[in-house]
This record gives C-alpha cells, structure tokens and sequence, in this order.
C-alpha cells in the first residue's frame, strides 16, 4: 500500500468518525431541550407544528426547528422551518 492509499484510508476513516460524533452532538442537543422527533410545537401565532428535526442550534436560546403545520382538518402539511419562539404542547 501506498502512502497516499494510507492517507486516503485514514481520512476515510476520520471522516467517518466525525459524522457518528457529529449524530452523536445532535442527539444530545435535542435531549437538551426536550425535542423529540414527532412532539407538536405552537409558535407564538398560535400555529400548531408536529416536530421532524432540529434546523440550527443556538448556544444561549431557542432552537430554530424543522416542522410539519396542522392543517385546518387536523392533518400535518409540508415541512417548514419554525423560527419564531415555540413551546411545547
């Protein structure tokens, strides 16, 4: 093996290593906050949210979140982000 094959397999491997620490960080942010994938959010209109992720994590505030909108007949719409501060339901 060549030097180069070992560098492109220890990147690889680094590489790897970083995306399960990084799925690892998420998770514990969302338990943080006590996000789960599915709970229903209410923004501050009133809009009612069913939770699919986490859009960004802040250091000091509220998490932007990634939901789906309750439709007037009870059902859940398209994924918008939820930027405006939320809170449980």
């Amino acid at each position: 093996m060549t030097r180069l094959e070992e560098i492109e397999q220890e990147r690889s491997t680094l590489l790897r290593k970083l995306d399960s620490l990084d799925f690892e960080k998420h998770n514990l942010q969302m338990a943080q906050w006590g996000i789960t994938v599915g709970m229903l959010v209410k923004d501050r209109d009133g809009k009612v949210y069913q939770v699919e992720d986490v859009e960004y994590f802040w250091y000091d505030r509220q998490p932007w979140l990634k939901g789906k909108l309750q439709r007037k007949d009870g059902s859940f719409g398209v994924s918008r982000r939820v930027y405006s501060p939320w809170k449980k339901i």
